[in-house]
């Protein structure tokens, strides 16, 4: 229905937000991110929230800002218990696990990256059990 159409523009404002700083528009991404996740906020579209989470911190990452970006990752990583979609609660977990434990990679911060490597590594035998 109608709703579902409206939770479905704030995946599709995240593809945009992640064509455009993929292709170096990073303030250009940063504002359709920022729209969904005002839109996930405010409706409860916990999915778009997550993303859009996930794309403002890739950019504060672009720009050399790993607090600001640390801060975006782990929020998206507590939004993402709400996700109720399971496949595509799995594929932004393994995204947001990934670019967090870069950050702090970034900022040499090893023992804090631990866990995540060792979570990403998790994910992946998961993903390989689940194929098999």
């Amino acid at each position: 229905g109608k709703m579902e159409r409206f939770r479905d523009q704030g995946t599709e404002m995240c593809q945009v937000g992640r064509c455009l700083i993929n292709t170096g528009d990073t303030e250009g991404g940063a504002a359709w991110f920022e729209s969904a996740r005002k839109l996930g906020a405010q409706h409860g579209f916990f999915q778009a929230e997550c993303g859009a989470c996930l794309g403002l911190g890739r950019v504060e990452a672009i720009k050399g800002r790993q607090e600001e970006a640390e801060e975006l990752f782990r929020h998206a990583l507590t939004v993402l218990d709400f996700v109720e979609d399971e496949g595509e609660r799995d594929y932004l977990e393994g995204d947001i696990t990934l670019d967090l434990a870069e950050c702090l990679l970034a900022s040499e911060r090893y023992e804090d990256a631990g866990p995540l490597i060792r979570r990403l590594r998790e994910l992946a035998q998961d993903d390989t059990q689940d194929s098999i």
